[in-house]
This record gives C-alpha cells, sequence and structure tokens, in this order.
C-alpha cells in the first residue's frame, strides 16, 4: 500500500498499519532495505499520529523491554530515534539514548585520528538533541563534552564537526549554559583544565551572541580567555 493510500485510511486502520510497520522494523530479520523503506512510510505520516496511535507504539516498545527481547528493544529505540520522537519515551530511555550517543562522541574524540572521524558522531548528537530537551540526569555529561570537543585537546579541532557542535552550544538551555561557564573555571573539570591550559582552547572559548546567554548577563562576543582570572 502506498504512502497516498495509507494516509486516506481512517485512524483505526492507519493505526493497525503502523503497528505491523513498526514490527517488521523491529524483526531482526528484516533486511536494511525494508527497515528504511518503513521509516520511509512512518516519517511520511508521523504529522497525522494520533494520541492512541503514539500509545499503541509506545505500548509495543514497552513490551519488547517487559520481555527482555534486546534486538527488537533496540530496534524499537532507533525507530523512535530516526522518526523525531524520542520525547514519546520516558526519561531512562531517553537518557540512554543520549549517554549513548555522548559517550561514543567522546571515544572518537580521545582516539587516533579523532579529527577525521568525529563528524558523523557530532551530527547524530545534533540531531538527537534537536528532538527536545536533554535529560537532566545527561546534561552535564553532554555539556563537558560538546565543548571539549569544539574548543579542542590543544592540538587542533576537528573542522569538519565544529558547525555542529556550534549549533549544539547556540541552542543551549540557561542551566546548560551555567554548567559550560561553571566547568570552565572549575580547573579539576576536563573542560576547566583545557581552558586553563591551552592558549589555542582558551582562544576558541568565546561566549557568542544569542538571546539565551544574553538572559545569563553575558555579552556578544565576551571571550572568557580574557577574563578567566575573573570567573574564579
Amino acid at each position: 500500500m502506498g504512502k497516498t493510500r495509507l494516509s486516506e485510511t481512517h485512524d483505526a486502520q492507519r493505526q493497525m498499519l503502523i503497528g505491523m510497520i513498526h514490527g517488521i522494523y523491529c524483526d531482526p530479520n528484516t533486511s536494511e532495505p525494508a527497515r528504511l523503506n518503513a521509516l520511509d512510510i512512518c516519517d511520511a505520516l508521523k504529522g497525522g499520529f494520533t494520541s492512541a496511535l503514539r500509545a499503541d507504539l509506545i505500548n509495543k516498545h514497552s513490551e519488547y523491554a517487559a520481555k527482555g527481547d534486546e534486538p527488537r528493544h533496540t530496534a524499537s529505540l532507533q525507530f523512535f530515534e530516526k522518526l523525531g520522537l524520542l520525547g514519546l519515551l520516558n526519561e531512562s530511555e531517553q537518557h540512554a539514548v543520549f549517554y549513548r550517543a555522548i559517550d561514543r562522541l567522546w571515544g572518537v574524540h580521545n582516539g587516533m585520528n579523532n579529527f577525521y572521524n568525529e563528524l558523523p558522531f557530532a551530527e547524530r548528537l545534533l540531531e538527537l538533541s534537536r528532538q527536545g530537551a536533554v535529560p537532566e540526569t545527561v546534561q552535564e555529561h553532554f555539556v563537558q563534552v560538546v565543548v571539549c570537543c569544539n574548543v579542542g585537546n590543544g592540538y587542533g579541532v576537528s573542522w569538519s564537526a565544529a558547525p555542529s557542535y556550534e549549533q549544539i552550544i547556540r541552542a543551549f538551555s540557561p542551566r546548560e549554559i551555567a554548567t559550560m561557564i561553571r566547568l570552565a573555571v572549575t580547573k579539576d573539570s576536563t573542560l576547566g583544565r583545557r581552558v586553563s591550559s591551552f592558549p589555542s582552547c582558551r582562544e576558541r572559548f568565546t561566549v557568542k551572541e544569542t538571546g539565551e546567554w544574553a538572559r545569563q548577563g553575558l555579552t556578544p562576543e565576551w571571550p572568557l580567555s580574557d577574563r578567566y582570572d575573573a570567573l574564579r
């Protein structure tokens, strides 16, 4: 059934069909092309997902977790993530998705050839961050990793990934901005050590002009590298 015909079905039919498509996507035996087709269909229709349909997807997802069906549960998490529906899941599951993405980026950043390898991990974290607020339980880790990657490690910066980091930082919430500043002036934090030890990192640690940052009492283009001691 094509996407046009699916959109013409009534709510109960569409709920049944989307549930079937979700099940196909989560089946470990489903081929990758079939998974991509399932995502394509659901992405075209997600604007019309009713509250009952969303609840049905959450229930099916929870069933996989309750039964300990790890392959289907993992695939279902990916299904929600790819459709931009992470916000439907509970905070512990959102935490797990964000934490894994942050940790993978940090691992690549600290690995060999990081300047060439960071881009896809940075892009994935950017996509996740656009789906809603980062869970409070992982916010500090999120802020520290993103800002550390953005300022570099003393040897340089992954310039291909830098635009992703900058977009994430521009969208920081006031709480995340406060966390960033606190970490930057705390010398026993990874960010604080980089800002205090490496001139190149201090130079890149610059506050940009955004409404959120202005609410923190910071002025546009205020380089913390010039006033690091004043913040201590």
